[in-house]
């Protein structure tokens, strides 16, 4: 989690900058290494992506599987 915090910072830091495509990139970093941290902590597993859907859909399935299976958000489909 401190990798995806000094992401973060660095992603702050560069929008007061006005650096907003090196913002970007930092945000996506960190938000791509605090959901592996989340899917680690439910399944065990982190995936070597960039994909943050691909992260968010891994997520979505662990925690479908640890509730025995149902939807995790209404209007989810399967």
């Amino acid at each position: 989690m401190k990798r995806a915090e000094v992401f973060w910072s660095a992603g702050e830091y560069m929008m007061k900058q006005g650096y907003y495509d090196i913002a970007a990139f930092n945000f996506e970093q960190a938000v791509q290494l605090r959901l592996n941290a989340i899917l680690l902590e439910f399944t065990g597993d982190v995936l070597k992506t960039h994909s943050i859907r691909t992260l968010l859909d891994a997520i979505g399935g662990g925690l479908r599987q640890e509730r025995g299976g149902q939807k995790v958000h209404k209007g989810t489909q399967e």
